[in-house]
């Protein structure tokens, strides 16, 4: 197996990790709230691109690969991805359908990186494989949904997040 393949290999499986604790962690009596996922996997994926960031790269070129990842994905559910564009210029909280909202801020969902880290960086020990590990784990998390809520919404919020926290600020 050569490097490249190893690199994939890792964050894929680290990727199946994040996203199996964070649903373990939001599982209820109902189910998963999905916008309360969706913003947990964008400000862990925002944090990640913000540490990880190689020297001369900026976070929103990092953010940039992270969307690539997603908007793939969503072009083969949708046929069609959002531009990234519009995301790069929202600043601000996460913009949910009307009536709905996460239950914390990505602000707040930061406080689990560090847990969730320890259990997913023996698979992914490079920082290199963690954004792309996110971006594994919300395209898996898209195909959980099964087209049972707008893709187009729950891209929104993971950017929206992703872009929250991706800033020394946050």
């Amino acid at each position: 197996m050569n490097a490249d393949e190893q690199f994939l290999d890792g964050a894929a499986e680290a990727a199946g990790i994040i996203l199996d604790r964070m649903l373990g962690a939001m599982t209820s009596e109902r189910g998963v709230h999905v916008e309360s996922l969706f913003t947990a996997l964008g400000s862990h994926a925002g944090h990640v691109s913000r540490l990880t960031a190689p020297q001369g790269i900026s976070t929103e070129q990092t953010l940039a690969e992270f969307w690539r990842l997603v908007g793939s994905k969503l072009r083969e559910l949708t046929g069609e991805a959002p531009d990234a564009s519009e995301y790069f210029a929202h600043t601000g909280p996460p913009r949910y359908v009307e009536g709905t909202a996460a239950d914390d801020t990505p602000q707040g969902y930061l406080l689990s990186f560090d847990v969730l880290r320890a259990t997913f960086e023996k698979s992914a020990p490079d920082p290199q494989q963690w954004p792309v590990a996110y971006g594994i784990a919300v395209r898996s998390a898209l195909e959980l949904t099964a087209g049972q809520f707008d893709y187009g919404v729950l891209a929104r919020i993971v950017m929206d997040s992703a872009i929250a926290t991706s800033s020394p600020k946050a």
